[in-house]
This record gives C-alpha cells, structure tokens and sequence, in this order.
C-alpha cells in the first residue's frame, strides 16, 4: 500500500470497522451495500463463495490482505485515519525542602516542650522520654 491518503465515505467506513472487528459476515450482516461496493472497488473487500461452509452458508464478504493491512491502520494505528496524539513527558523535579522540615522540626519541638504535650488524654500523665518495657517503665 503506498503512502497515499485514503478517505473512506462514513458507509465504506461502517462496513470496514464491521469487517475488520467481526470478521466475515454474508451479504445480508452488512450494514451497507454502496460501503461495501466501495471497499470492493478499493481492494480491501471480496464477496465470493467460499469453500468451507460456516453455519450452512458459504458466500461471504471478507477483507483482503490489503484490506487488513489498512482497517490496521485505520483502527488500530488511528481513530479512523485521525492520529490520535498521547503526548507524555517526565519531568524530574529537584526541590530543596530542608528549610522547610527545619520549621517543622521547630514546630514539632515546641510541641513537645509544651505542658499539656505530657498530659494524655483523659489528664493522663506522659513521661517524656519513658521506655515501656515488659509493661514496666
């Protein structure tokens, strides 16, 4: 298949994803005759009698190698012919945060040098810097 651009009719287009994504249908599955007709005319679709029945019937509409090489590019590689763009990008960020846990670490001890910070719930009292060991401190 060369690199030219191929724009299907919305009827052409119908038939294509049907063939591509349920497979071979008889005459009568297909959701449009003037589709197909265009997909024949294309390459990418044959209608004829085939040698090995399925379900009592044997003359069906499939696509051709050139058909599947295109539905491929129409359906899988892009959303109807329209190039789907997923950009992604790392960044890696580098951010200095030790002025910041300095405050916290501040915070942290002002907290812990306040009264009610040795008092737990319920007037409970807090040895600070106690080892519970076994039950005992």
């Amino acid at each position: 298949m060369s690199n030219e651009i191929i724009t299907l009719s919305g009827a052409a287009a119908d038939v294509l994803y049907s063939l591509f994504f349920r497979g071979a249908l008889l005459s009568g599955d297909l959701l449009s005759k003037s589709g197909t007709d265009e997909l024949r005319e294309m390459g990418f679709a044959e209608t004829r009698y085939t040698a090995t029945e399925y379900q009592k019937e044997n003359h069906f509409t499939f696509l051709t190698s050139e058909g599947q090489k295109f539905a491929v590019e129409h359906l899988v590689n892009t959303r109807f012919g329209k190039q789907q763009y997923c950009t992604s990008m790392t960044l890696g960020i580098e951010i200095d945060t030790s002025a910041a846990q300095k405050e916290i670490d501040k915070l942290d001890q002002r907290i812990r040098d306040t009264v009610s910070f040795e008092l737990i719930r319920n007037g409970v009292p807090f040895i600070k810097d106690a080892t519970i060991a076994s039950g005992a401190i």
